[in-house]
């Protein structure tokens, strides 16, 4: 079709009053789609808050982002960006945070939530946000949590023959903290790079915020552990012995943490977050142990009695309550044949 004649450029482009108006409403039905399906999340306690603040630093302008994480009855990680406002408060105190916080969440309902402490925030420790939401945490219900990653932490138990004896857990502990101060000794006073002259790996650090970084140091320590010998040996200015660390504890250690290494590497693949997975794994295996732990030990009248004299367990609060009730019962019949009265019961009930 041909336009004769002038042409009114109002006619074929919008001002930018329709643009934000129709903007507007857009915005206020995807908030009518997504509002019940995040208050049926909260609901049931599964819905995590990620708040954030940043700045543009080309406009000068604040803005406080809201991301939304939660899982389905499928184990499917759902995350989208809930909001990105401009942070309009005078200060960024924690009670202005809160204010602007509290104010996006009831956009979407999801104020009554907040304050029933049914809704997990995950933040990253920044203190205006940590202030704003320790003042709406209690200690009994607290739901703030602290991005801390540690996917690569050591078990105080290890599996051995039975003709070998186990080392005490303590010895594990000791020889982590052992081999963590040599790995960061040597990067203060630059042995890892006379290790990586004479052929050797250069030792990494652990660091708490990233994946399989224990494991990474223990098995550096391993492949480099006859270089950091000579190392140590030929010179004197380095106070740290190689023989403070077990060699079997760092084996141990490192067979032990390869299984969770190899689940992790599968788990992380492509690019969507999969922390969420860990928490289905560490289900699958306090059931199990609670098998193995039940199969394995059988408690009779006289681990019961035993645990009732220890101050810490003398409540029995791992017990039901009919072995509670036949513990005590144990206690009674064992006291009257150590103070003699069933004896003297069964004199007195003999026939004159």
């Amino acid at each position: 079709q041909k336009y004769r004649g002038p042409i009114d450029i109002d006619d074929v482009l919008v001002s930018a009053t329709t643009i934000s108006t129709n903007v507007a409403k857009l915005a206020h039905d995807y908030r009518s789609l997504i509002k019940p399906i995040l208050i049926r999340q909260a609901e049931c306690g599964a819905l995590t808050v990620c708040p954030d603040l940043w700045t543009d630093n080309y406009q000068n302008i604040n803005y406080l982002g809201l991301t939304i994480y939660f899982v389905d009855s499928d184990y499917k990680l759902y995350s989208f960006d809930l909001c990105c406002s401009r942070f309009n408060e005078f200060d960024k105190t924690g009670a202005s945070v809160l204010q602007a916080l509290r104010k996006q969440l009831d956009l979407f309902g999801l104020l009554p939530y907040m304050d029933n402490h049914n809704i997990t925030f995950t933040i990253d420790r920044g203190s205006n946000i940590l202030k704003a939401l320790k003042v709406t945490t209690t200690p009994s219900k607290n739901k703030l949590k602290q991005v801390e990653y540690i996917d690569d932490t050591s078990s105080d138990d290890s599996s051995s023959e039975d003709d070998v004896p186990t080392p005490s857990p303590s010895k594990y502990i000791e020889a982590n903290t052992t081999m963590s101060n040599l790995s960061t000794k040597a990067k203060e006073t630059g042995l890892n790079k006379v290790i990586h002259e004479r052929g050797g790996v250069a030792l990494q650090q652990e660091c708490i915020v990233r994946w399989l970084s224990m494991s990474n140091m223990l098995e550096s320590i391993d492949t480099s552990k006859e270089h950091i010998r000579a190392c140590l040996s030929s010179k004197n200015n380095y106070s740290f012995k190689l023989n403070n660390i077990s060699q079997d504890a760092l084996k141990d250690l490192i067979v032990l943490l390869s299984e969770f290494k190899n689940v992790s590497t599968l788990v992380q693949t492509g690019s969507r977050p999969t922390l969420h997975m860990a928490y289905i794994s560490i289900d699958f295996f306090r059931k199990r142990l609670n098998q193995l732990l039940k199969s394995m030990f059988t408690f009779d009248d006289r681990h019961l009695a035993a645990a009732i004299l220890h101050h810490i367990y003398r409540r029995l609060t791992f017990a039901t309550s009919y072995s509670k009730n036949f513990a005590h019962l144990y206690i009674r019949e064992q006291l009257n044949d150590i103070l003699g009265l069933n004896q003297q019961q069964a004199i007195n009930d003999e026939p004159v």
